[in-house]
């Protein structure tokens, strides 16, 4: 079942579900008896929570054309063809009517949305980072206006270079409002010279004690010192960077501990890792893994270890182009869209240098 939900609309996402349900009623892709989808499933299909698209049904209920089943189902009344849809008419005009608001006030809806990306994306490095040890080549794509992934780079001394990527729980606003909490804490740490375990600390009791318990944040921070040629990093509960080395060997960063937000107290740790020439480093959100094809699979970190070490000679921009290309021809065109972040980084061969 392919809804178009949007952001932009007025609407809650419930009663853009139970209206575009009633279109599809009018359209005739519905027919009287027919079982509609299960909320579960909808709700993975359209990247909501499961009691959203439960209360999208129950307002179906309330109209008369839908009517709760054995456990958890729903199934539209076995009435003739052209009653049903004549009911569904009549609802959607209705409501129509009674939620209709003035088009300068979705304009000015729209424009302090378009206010926030910009902002948002003014918080982002706005080029490649590129010296004489590490190239690192972002790509972003919100679903929304707004987006929840967030990434940066940043020398921190002369010798060390701190990177970050990070996922905010949710989407749209609320998710970009959580993220802009996380950013600000983060580099005012840095600034601060606070350890990687005291940053984590501060990032996840902000979370724990300011925001609801819905709110939660996966975050990856690691710093590379090229003298060294350590990355010292913190996982909470982001997806497994990736390390793949120059000899095909590979190593992924696996989480150290729970995601931001989730857990009052917890004792940090540090993992280390060596990165040297000719060796890449994948960062990413699972708006990149869980994107699904036409037989519900999910794209998953095998496939993006494997294109990755079938392209590990190339330069970050390329390698980036190719994954997303890769992403882009196993989705199915049903898959809503996630926010979608990559960060690949590239140790120079010292020849570069």
């Amino acid at each position: 079942m392919l809804l178009n939900l949007t952001e932009f609309s007025t609407k809650p996402i419930r009663e853009q579900i139970s209206d575009q349900i009633m279109q599809k009623i009018i359209a005739g892709e519905y027919e009287p008896g027919d079982d509609l989808l299960p909320s579960g499933l909808v709700a993975r299909e359209q990247q909501v929570s499961k009691n959203t698209v439960n209360r999208a049904y129950e307002i179906l209920i309330e109209t008369g054309l839908v009517e709760k089943v054995d456990g958890n189902g729903y199934k539209l009344i076995d009435v003739d063809g052209e009653i049903l849809k004549s009911i569904a008419e009549d609802y959607l005009s209705a409501h129509e009517n009674e939620i209709s608001i003035k088009s300068d006030e979705y304009n000015k809806y729209a424009e302090e949305l378009q206010l926030a990306r910009q902002i948002q994306s003014d918080l982002l490095p706005d080029k490649n980072y590129d010296d004489e040890s590490l190239r690192i080549v972002p790509f972003i794509s919100p679903s929304h206006v707004v987006c929840g992934d967030f990434y940066d780079y940043f020398k921190i001394d002369e010798n060390k270079i701190g990177i970050v990527i990070a996922d905010a729980s949710g989407k749209g606003m609320p998710a970009a409002i959580l993220i802009s909490q996380i950013q600000a804490i983060l580099k005012s740490e840095i600034a601060n010279g606070s350890t990687l375990i005291k940053i984590f600390q501060k990032l996840n009791h902000h979370l724990i004690n300011n925001t609801s318990a819905r709110n939660f944040t996966t975050l990856f921070y690691g710093i590379f010192d090229r003298r060294t040629s350590v990355l010292s990093s913190i996982n909470a509960g982001h997806n497994y960077p990736i390390i793949l080395h120059k000899n095909g060997s590979f190593e992924l960063i696996k989480t150290n501990a729970p995601a931001l937000g989730l857990i009052k107290s917890f004792s940090y740790t540090v993992s280390t890792h060596i990165i040297v020439s000719g060796d890449t480093m994948v960062l990413y959100t699972d708006g990149i893994t869980e994107t699904m094809n036409e037989l519900g699979e999910q794209y998953g970190e095998g496939r993006l270890l494997e294109i990755t070490e079938a392209n590990k000679d190339k330069e970050p921009d390329k390698i980036s182009e190719i994954i997303r290309s890769d992403v882009d021809r196993f989705k199915s065109e049903k898959n809503m869209s996630d926010d979608k972040t990559l960060v690949i980084i590239k140790v120079k061969n010292r020849k570069e240098n």
